[in-house]
């Protein structure tokens, strides 16, 4: 699996995040201060792939891009519209 895109609206903290690989070598490295959101990226890939696994969908929105099995796949799961 090659990771391409992800958008995360809202996640934990992270507002408007968008990550582009698209361009990136066969290895990426996240780097930044503390506190500025890298392990939470990484939790989100986590919560989104075992959703996707579990076939439920995950509890925030998303968008994400990648490459499997030389296919390129993208999810998208909007966010959730509140009824009154």
């Amino acid at each position: 699996m090659h990771l391409l895109e992800l958008d995360l609206p809202d996640y934990r903290g992270l507002r408007d995040f968008h990550l582009d690989l698209t361009e990136a070598p066969d290895v990426a490295v996240l780097v930044g201060r503390n506190a500025r959101g890298k392990s939470r990226v990484l939790h989100a890939l986590v919560e989104i792939f075992g959703s996707l696994w579990r076939r439920k969908p995950a509890a925030f929105p998303y968008r994400i891009r990648y490459i499997r099995s030389g296919s390129t796949v993208v999810v998208v799961r909007s966010p959730q519209v509140r009824r009154s």
